[in-house]
């Protein structure tokens, strides 16, 4: 055994590892301390000056692999790993002139104890001394400390592997806390910009509604004014100009009427967002009955057969659903070929919403150009053909989607052609109305 710095007591001028001088053991008079000594787990060992070991328990023989027999009488040194006996007799010797009679040997540094085997082991030890009629003798109780270092090794490790699992937890917390700062200082830059786009489209709405104003005032009345005072020449001087003359006043006055078709157009088309009114229940077969009414004239002169299933209670804004389906029903009158119109507009349940579908058996469209006819000024025709200002199917995309619906068609050339939207529901429940056909 060691304990640093270790030290060495003084040996005899003729002692050495191998030829010990012969040392007296001791030897307990009362047996009860003798079955003590005995049977204590730990090594209680006793040496003299000469450091010769004097007493050696069963503690220390099971520590030490030492039987009694073969250790009494031997050096100190057997003991101790070669590394700390050089030291060792100074420890010693400090040991004996100091006042207290014991010290935990710990106080010095961390003790090594050597088996038989050569093996090393850490210890904890304490020393005491006394002194008898031949001198002083010392007495060690030492404690084989194995199992217990290995305990606070694996305790260290696990302790350590803890702390970096928290510094890696907490370098990671702060990681996606950064993370998350960023993000949030993203969205906050993200709902600035859409702020500043929502005053950007608050005011571009204004100047539209603005616009329409002029349109609605400013525009048109010189329109009215080139048309009527052309038709005037046209009725005041028709018998003293030439055929080429009248031809030029008529495309003057087509003109103006075609641009002020146009701009009522547009103004429709920019207020279905602006001017909307709000939803209510509005009743489609009373819809259906007005936008008859209102073609009433082109139904004539068609000779159209407009029916329909019986339709379902929405809920809409009333205005724009009854000129969505004016201009889906007007289209089929148009858009009808040589053939008597045949148009039917039927509704049909789906889940959360309804579909409405009018369907014709004029002309069709090709399937290319679908997606192109809802796109605003987009015509497949010319005006001399067929009468428009390609603005009709663009308000009813914008009507449908206001809505929160879809718009589409499907259709083949000279097979006719049928336009669906859908009107999801609003307020439950929707019901359809009294059968009716017309």
């Amino acid at each position: 055994m060691s304990h640093s710095p270790p030290v060495r007591p003084p040996a005899p001028a003729n002692s050495t590892p191998d030829a010990i001088a012969p040392v007296r053991t001791v030897r307990i008079a009362d047996p009860r301390f003798d079955e003590i000594l005995a049977n204590a787990n730990d090594a209680i060992i006793s040496i003299d000056e000469s450091q010769a070991i004097t007493l050696f328990n069963r503690g220390a023989q099971r520590i030490f692999g030492y039987r009694e027999e073969e250790i009494l009488g031997q050096p100190l040194n057997r003991l101790i790993p070669e590394r700390f006996v050089a030291r060792h007799g100074g420890q010693v010797r400090d040991f004996a002139a100091a006042p207290e009679a014991s010290r935990m040997m710990a106080q010095r540094g961390e003790i090594y104890g050597r088996r038989r085997d050569g093996s090393e082991f850490p210890a904890e030890a304490s020393i005491s001394k006394f002194r008898d009629r031949d001198g002083l003798v010392f007495t060690v109780i030492l404690r084989d400390v194995t199992e217990r270092r290995a305990a606070e090794h694996l305790l260290r490790e696990a302790h350590d592997e803890l702390e970096n699992r928290v510094r890696e937890r907490t370098a990671e917390l702060e990681e996606r806390n950064a993370q998350l700062q960023l993000e949030i200082q993203e969205r906050r830059r993200a709902e600035t910009r859409l702020a500043e786009q929502a005053r950007e489209l608050a005011r571009s709405n204004a100047d539209l509604e603005q616009f329409a104003s002029v349109a609605s005032h400013d525009l048109q009345e010189p329109l009215r004014m080139v048309a009527s005072y052309t038709q005037l020449l046209n009725k005041r001087y028709r018998s003293r100009l030439d055929s080429d003359a009248d031809e030029f006043m008529g495309f003057i006055v087509d003109g103006a009427l075609r641009m002020q078709r146009l701009i009522n157009d547009l103004l429709a088309f920019s207020r279905v967002g602006s001017r909307g009114k709000g939803f209510q229940p509005v009743s489609l077969e009373d819809v259906m009955a007005r936008v008859q009414t209102n073609l009433r004239a082109a139904i004539e002169e068609s000779g159209a057969d407009i029916s329909h299933t019986p339709l379902p209670v929405v809920h809409a804004d009333a205005t724009q659903i009854e000129l969505l389906l004016q201009n889906l029903v007007g289209n089929a009158i148009k858009f009808r070929g040589d053939a008597r119109p045949l148009i039917r507009v039927a509704a049909e349940r789906r889940p959360g919403a309804w579909q409405i579908a009018v369907s014709d058996q004029g002309i069709g469209i090709d399937a290319r150009y679908a997606e192109r006819i809802f796109v605003i000024f987009q015509r497949l025709h010319t005006a001399s053909e067929y009468p428009g200002t390609g603005i009709g199917l663009a308000i009813c995309k914008k009507i449908v989607e206001r809505h929160g619906g879809q718009i589409g068609v499907v259709s083949t050339p000279g097979q006719g052609a049928t336009f669906s939207f859908t009107l999801p529901d609003r307020e439950e429940p929707a019901h359809a109305g009294a059968s009716t056909a017309h």
